[in-house]
């Protein structure tokens, strides 16, 4: 029997810049799609023209004018917390306008976007079955107890819709202890569904003209080691922590390692003066943004995918590096430890602690070359069988079936 969705989103590629939250809606979407979901897609005013579903009928992108929150910094966390809340009611209401005439299996929501449909549906008595995705959490983790107390109208909106929803997302199982705590949701109502990659389509990125070129670009091309970072220049990403790591070491590298960061953020300007007070700035490039085609070729042409992130969701951008079948280097944040398991498919270090992750490059340079392929090559296996989109779409429309009876 056919089904139809509704999928709710602050924010989506291609409509808006890229994050780790617009690439895992797209795909769900376009996953959906491919089996044979018909999608009523909810976003934000776009940042972008687009049209990635063009003569799909059963695709509709519903736009909610507005922005969720804004951007800026020192507004993220407070726009959270309000503007994105009073965006939220506003895209329930349309939803549950749509959800009366459209007779969806499921209403699949992002992180507070859920809040605006389950005050909605609770008012008009809608009983579509809502699966709330809250994603990271970032509410909930962040170590900063300012941002903790700015995010605490957010965290009870999430937590009303959590209470309204009849399947919560966890998207690793070492989180799932994580939501039931955070959300006060009882197990049964758990559900885990990964974030996933298209490990086909990362791989077909990467092309030998195409790594060349990256290199070129990135000024990496005689590197070696090259180790690589994607990210934003944001606290929460680690990157300090990574820099003390790397000045620890500096003395095992061989003179031409580079230290290549992918993306861009408030903490660029600090970042940059920390590097050359390390006596690191010869040997840490910012590349700033890049587009997909470069980042991933840069990625699948690094010796290292080194992610030292504070606190996470999914990490998706460590899956597109376990996609290449790249060596990894990473925290044991949020659910990163699903996915990079020390002496099988990576080196490990807990979080905020430069000289245990100083310790893991340490053991990752101690490794032979046919030691660090073969972990490369672990990650990459368990990418395909566990976090390919294959894979988890046909988790999802398992999910949303049950959900519905249908």
């Amino acid at each position: 029997m056919s089904l139809r969705v509704a999928l709710l989103a602050s924010r989506c590629l291609p409509w808006h810049d890229p994050g780790g939250l617009e690439r895992h809606v797209h795909h769900l979407a376009r996953h959906l799609r491919r089996r044979g979901i018909e999608v009523d897609l909810f976003i934000s005013t776009p940042e972008h023209p687009a049209d990635p579903f063009a003569g799909d009928s059963g695709f509709r992108l519903e736009i909610v004018p507005g922005r969720a929150f804004l951007r800026r910094r020192f507004t993220v966390v407070l726009s959270r917390s309000t503007t994105y809340l009073l965006f939220s009611l506003r895209m329930g209401r349309a939803v549950a306008k749509a959800a009366a005439t459209r007779g969806y299996a499921a209403v699949i929501a992002q992180g507070a976007t859920a809040f605006g449909y389950a005050v909605a549906a609770a008012r008009q008595g809608l009983r579509t079955p809502i699966v709330l995705n809250p994603q990271g959490m970032e509410e909930a983790v962040t170590p900063n107890a300012l941002k903790r107390a700015l995010y605490l109208p957010m965290r009870a909106a999430i937590r009303y819709a959590a209470a309204r929803s009849a399947a919560v997302v966890a998207t690793d199982e070492v989180l799932v202890d994580a939501v039931r705590r955070v959300l006060d949701v009882p197990p049964e109502r758990i559900v885990v569904l990964p974030n996933a990659v298209d490990v086909q389509e990362c791989r077909a990125l990467a092309t030998e003209v195409g790594k060349a070129e990256a290199l070129e670009t990135a000024g990496a091309t005689d590197a070696r080691p090259l180790l690589v970072t994607v990210g934003r220049l944001a606290p929460n990403k680690g990157f300090a922590v990574a820099l003390d790591a790397l000045a620890r070491v500096r003395g095992a590298l061989p003179a031409g390692w580079l230290w290549a960061i992918v993306g861009d953020g408030p903490m660029r300007p600090a970042l940059e003066s920390r590097a050359d007070a390390l006596g690191l700035s010869t040997n840490v490039r910012f590349l700033g943004g890049l587009d997909d085609r470069h980042m991933h070729n840069l990625v699948a042409s690094a010796d290292l995918f080194l992610n030292p992130t504070l606190y996470e969701g999914s990490s998706l951008v460590t899956l597109e590096a376990m996609a290449h079948g790249v060596p990894i280097v990473a925290t044991s944040a949020g659910g990163i430890p699903d996915k990079i398991r020390e002496g099988e498919t990576g080196w490990v270090a807990p979080p905020g602690n430069a000289e245990a992750l100083a310790a893991a490059l340490r053991r990752w340079l101690a490794a032979t070359r046919g030691e660090q392929r073969r972990r490369g090559e672990a990650a990459r296996r368990l990418c395909e069988t566990r976090f390919d989109w294959s894979v988890a779409a046909e988790r999802w429309e398992r999910t949303i079936r049950d959900l519905s009876g249908l």
